[in-house]
């Protein structure tokens, strides 16, 4: 083919990718979580279960990198795993009677380079003996 019909089919842009787009929950349980010790990790509570922030991305062109962030940093608690769409919390030096909390968000970016940002999210622990 050949002629105005090729030079139109040549110029035309390819569609867009769909909008890329990330929400986020704390999974494995509700909040707050129990704890029964100073330290540990929220995927090694007492009486099992797992509290994660956790992200789902959807839309734009995978793959997705995911990044997390603290949005408080007073408190003992940290993040870990925080390049993946699942990040653990990490606690240290908690008292009895004690209750910690902290904040996540998730920035997702595609293979274009697009980002989205999920809203914030919280998870908290309580001591008991």
């Amino acid at each position: 083919m050949t002629g105005p019909l090729q030079m139109l089919l040549a110029r035309t842009p390819p569609p867009p990718a769909p909008t890329l787009s990330v929400s986020a929950a704390v999974y494995g349980g509700s909040v707050p979580v129990n704890v029964s010790t100073a330290s540990g990790t929220s995927d090694a509570l007492p009486g099992g279960g797992f509290r994660y922030f956790d992200a789902n991305a959807s839309g734009g062109s995978p793959p997705y990198r995911y990044s997390w962030s603290r949005q408080n940093g007073v408190n003992k608690t940290v993040l870990i795993d925080p390049d993946s769409e699942r990040a653990r919390v990490q606690w240290s030096d908690m008292v009895v009677g004690e209750y910690q909390s902290t904040t996540a968000r998730c920035e997702v970016t595609d293979a274009n380079g697009a980002t989205a940002t999920s809203s914030t999210i919280v998870i908290g622990f309580n001591r008991v003996a």
